[in-house]
């Protein structure tokens, strides 16, 4: 308890262990009941790597140019607001929804800009899965990440900025493909009649990488908190007046 999972892949992930179940009543969340008889809040939204890729095809970008280009710009992308909804969204529960970008002018009408921005757009959606969670009564002492989004040193930065929480990613970053093969392992040895306890082979298994940890910086927090505020605003008013 207390270690929160953000998974940056295709779609994005933030999941915390609970030893009892925690209810949404809103129904942002989902809540599973694990192999273990214990408990996962998940908070999932459609638009993350989707939009990465988007963004490498429309610019020519490699993974190495969006890390520049997203690191060349400040904090905020100059005013430059991006709502990914490119698939519509299931959280917020928006699923003929479409992305914007609020907020060009002349001089943030850049690549690098938008690089900057659609960035920061996915991972403020992904905080509100966060506030949520907390809302709910987790208590965040650290975020992993994982995905393969968690390769990138700019990103790894943005969300503990955005979120508020240091960051550190784990060894291996395709998390979905170990857990299955862990849990493959667990299963295979009780059915063979020779059990392994789950926390050995996951002690074995899974490894947090200390080289990528990143703290959250104070310069930038006021800065997020606001945008976070602007983000959902912006969100609900184009939504209630029937644009997204």
């Amino acid at each position: 308890e207390g270690v929160v999972t953000v998974s940056l892949g295709s779609s994005g992930t933030v999941y915390s262990y609970a030893e009892k179940p925690v209810v949404d009543r809103k129904g942002e969340l989902a809540l599973f009941c694990d192999a273990t008889s214990h408990w996962l809040l998940l908070a999932c939204t459609m638009n993350v790597g989707i939009a990465i890729e988007r963004l490498r095809a429309l610019f020519g970008w490699d993974d190495s140019a969006v890390e520049k280009n997203v690191a060349s710009i400040p904090a905020g992308a100059e005013g430059l607001m991006f709502l990914p909804y490119l698939q519509g969204e299931r959280m917020p529960n928006l699923p003929s929804s479409s992305g914007v970008l609020h907020g060009l002018t002349s001089s943030n009408m850049t690549p690098p800009h938008i690089g900057r921005a659609v960035a920061e757009g996915l991972t403020m959606g992904l905080a509100y899965g966060m506030k949520r969670m907390i809302e709910l009564g987790v208590e965040p002492l650290e975020l992993r990440l994982t995905g393969g989004g968690s390769k990138s040193a700019i990103w790894r930065r943005m969300v503990a900025d955005i979120f508020g929480y240091p960051v550190v990613a784990l060894k291996v970053a395709e998390g979905a493909a170990l857990g299955a093969a862990i849990h493959a392992g667990w299963s295979y040895c009780q059915v063979r009649g020779s059990p392994i306890a789950l926390d050995r082979l996951v002690r074995d298994a899974v490894k947090i990488d200390k080289k990528t940890r990143a703290e959250p910086r104070k310069e930038n927090q006021t800065l997020y908190r606001e945008l976070r505020a602007r983000h959902t605003d912006l969100t609900r008013k184009l939504a209630s007046a029937g644009y997204l």
